[in-house]
């Protein structure tokens, strides 16, 4: 990463993992990835491609492609043939529009897409009145977070406790940081953070924003590299059954919210829900967060199943205690015929985020009901 190669030789077999972000890519060529049946993880972001070769879909065991902040025009319908294909990043290129058969490949859960013809045009004319204050209004304290575009730090802002998010890199994997703060301000729901204010640094520069600050903590770590895609979790942590269906209720009906005005988060997973004690959370970092048309509900279904994802790791992790030992073993049945249905292979029989939302709804009510 970060050299000035132009060029990719031909791939071996046995390579898993191949960064070659920052450099000066502008063509693969097609012998490439003839022979690369291993490659799990490809890194392009940020070169100067137009094109990706039909090949890769010799990459048959292909979960995570990363080539935002190119300029591709389009990608391969052959990407469609990649059966295990999770995390497709394609941020800031000059797409127009995405191959029939990618929207509906069986086992992609993370997209982002902001940046491009394709979602520009609706994301331009979205104002935001949200007021600009100085950085020397706050009093900056820990850092709470850092992800892809920056990192998030406790601050103090009129004697009050804030998060205040700064962008530190102009490009991530993700998209645009300043797509994420555009989107961020667009949103007043309770399970999504609140902008109050974006944070004009000492050069003048809108380079952040702050948010309610909210207690609470990520259910989750970041994956790992052995633990590709997937949240790392604490070791032998049990959750009540209530606070599983609260943070899942918090998180559908947010996801609903965002849905219902035609954005995708992008980036649904357990290490951006922060949870509080009862199971109330938030759903943050809108890194990956892109505008789509009404008409192309796959872009939801995406997000079902990564969701999907989420509901099966915390049925997993249920604490059946002896005191609530039916209400516990009823709601994981629940939510285990929720999690097949949102993981299903078929795109289309994935249900929507207001069903499942008054489908947890009502697991909430009976629990309430037992207690």
């Amino acid at each position: 990463m970060n050299n000035r190669l132009k060029e990719v030789p031909a791939l071996p077999p046995s390579l898993v993992v191949l960064g070659l972000k920052g450099n000066d890519i502008e063509t693969i060529e097609e012998h490439v990835f003839e022979r690369a049946t291993a490659l799990e993880q490809l890194y392009l972001t940020d070169n100067c491609l137009t094109a990706l070769p039909s090949s890769i879909a010799t990459c048959r065991s292909l979960r995570k492609l990363q080539a935002s902040h190119n300029r591709l025009t389009a990608v391969p319908a052959d990407l469609s043939k990649l059966p295990h294909l999770e995390l497709l990043r394609l941020a800031c290129n000059e797409l127009t529009e995405l191959p029939e058969g990618l929207l509906h490949s069986p086992a992609l859960a993370w997209l982002s897409l902001q940046g491009n013809p394709l979602t520009d045009t609706r994301l331009r004319p979205v104002k935001t009145s949200t007021r600009i204050i100085d950085e020397r209004e706050l009093t900056i304290g820990r850092v709470l977070g850092a992800g892809a575009s920056g990192e998030v730090y406790e601050a103090t802002y009129r004697r009050g406790r804030v998060a205040y998010k700064v962008f530190v890199d102009d490009k991530s994997p993700d998209g645009d940081w300043q797509d994420e703060m555009k989107l961020a301000c667009m949103f007043n729901h309770d399970g999504l953070a609140r902008v109050i204010a974006r944070v004009r640094d000492e050069h003048k520069e809108i380079r952040g924003f702050i948010m309610e600050y909210q207690d609470g903590a990520p259910l989750a770590d970041r994956p790992t590299q052995a633990q590709l895609l997937r949240c790392t979790w604490e070791q032998g942590r049990l959750f009540d059954v209530k606070f599983v269906v609260s943070s899942l209720l918090s998180v559908s009906s947010a996801l609903e919210h965002l849905h219902s005005r035609c954005v995708a988060h992008g980036d649904v997973y357990a290490h951006n829900v922060l949870a509080r004690a009862d199971g109330t959370s938030l759903l943050c970092d809108y890194g990956a967060a892109f505008v789509y048309d009404k008409k192309d509900v796959t872009y939801e279904k995406h997000e079902v199943r990564a969701f999907g994802l989420l509901v099966r790791d915390l049925i997993e992790r249920v604490d059946i205690s002896f005191a609530e030992m039916n209400a516990a073993l009823f709601c994981q049945k629940q939510l285990l015929v929720m999690a097949q249905r949102c993981l299903s292979v078929s795109v289309e029989n994935r249900p929507r985020f207001k069903e499942l939302t008054a489908s947890i709804k009502k697991l909430h009510k009976t629990l309430k009901l037992s207690s």
